[in-house]
């Protein structure tokens, strides 16, 4: 059901749009996602410790290496990376944050890399994408401090950082394709939910009018829906065999975009123990940022979450039916 993007003041990679990293305090990569492997022509092995930078052109090294020296700095910076498909390097963007210890010393650092760049010959295209990235990074850290803030242990923010960050990727590669546009909120579900589809794609149902979100409101729904999805696997509905999802929107009198998560099948009727990134995101975030309400119910069949985002102010800009 996924529709094909529309033209944008872009012009996209044939290689996937972002590639997810992790580096320890030092700047060597611990791990890299399968795209990145593909689009540089290297092994795994090949890419770890500093062998990635051997597919960053030689006049850009020294930039990237002293942007992951400064400790507790966030890195956005621009390089040229290797495109084995087509036998060139292209511009990349570099974004990236560093997880901090509780003494203010970096931990270890997560990022991505874009390979979808801004046609320079399309007027306004490189000083709105530049301060779409400015706005990423911001995001990038918030999620990232915010994370160390509420994991358990180094393994569970390793985990949750990365699946924030790839769902962050998504949505950004969607938006990048057609930012005048927006992306189509059936499609943005889909996108993020297909990850969990392995629990079973029955067990998703999907359904609302056609509603197209644009920039910041379209990165916070995505990222709300990665946090649902993911608390239904832990603790919800997907937990059980039994277990469904039904998310599905409407709007209400041109006032609103209403959103409804249930999840069904589930024997937990209680609230979560502690208050994580997801809660934080839905009850806080979205209301400051589009004076959003959030309300979640937790019922004997399941928890709903309702978000009730209304068509005025900041959210205006950001949607369109």
């Amino acid at each position: 059901m996924n529709r094909s993007p529309g033209p944008s003041g872009t012009r996209p990679s044939p290689m996937p749009n972002r590639h997810v990293w992790r580096a320890s305090a030092d700047g060597g990569w611990v791990s890299v996602g399968p795209s990145f492997l593909r689009r540089t022509g290297l092994e795994l092995e090949a890419c770890l410790g500093s062998g990635w930078m051997s597919v960053v052109h030689g006049g850009d090294r020294d930039s990237l290496r002293e942007g992951l020296r400064r400790d507790g700095a966030a890195l956005g910076a621009e390089a040229r990376l290797w495109s084995a498909p087509q036998n060139r390097y292209v511009p990349s963007l570099f974004v990236a944050e560093a997880v901090l210890e509780p003494g203010g010393r970096v931990r270890e650092w997560v990022g991505s890399i874009s390979d979808v760049v801004p046609d320079p010959h399309v007027e306004g295209a490189l000083p709105a994408f530049h301060e779409r990235m400015l706005d990423v990074l911001s995001t990038v850290r918030a999620l990232v401090r915010r994370s160390a803030e509420t994991a358990g242990g180094v393994d569970e923010l390793a985990m949750h950082v990365d699946g924030r960050i790839t769902a962050l990727a998504r949505i950004q590669s969607a938006l990048l394709r057609r930012p005048a546009q927006g992306v189509p909120l059936l499609d943005l579900a889909m996108d993020e939910l297909r990850s969990f589809a392995g629990h079973g794609e029955e067990r998703l149902a999907l359904s609302g009018p056609d509603v197209r979100v644009r920039g910041k409101l379209a990165e916070l729904v995505a990222l709300a829906l990665h946090e649902l999805a993911t608390n239904a696997v832990k603790f919800g509905a997907l937990r059980a065999s039994e277990g469904r999802v039904e998310l599905d929107w409407s709007l209400r009198r041109d006032e609103s975009l209403v959103l409804v998560w249930r999840e069904h099948g589930t024997a937990s009727g209680s609230a979560p123990e502690r208050e994580g990134f997801g809660f934080d995101l839905l009850a806080r975030t979205l209301p400051d940022d589009f004076d959003a309400r959030a309300h979640a119910e937790w019922l004997p069949t399941g928890a709903v979450w309702t978000i009730e985002i209304p068509l005025r102010g900041p959210a205006r800009f950001c949607l369109s039916m």
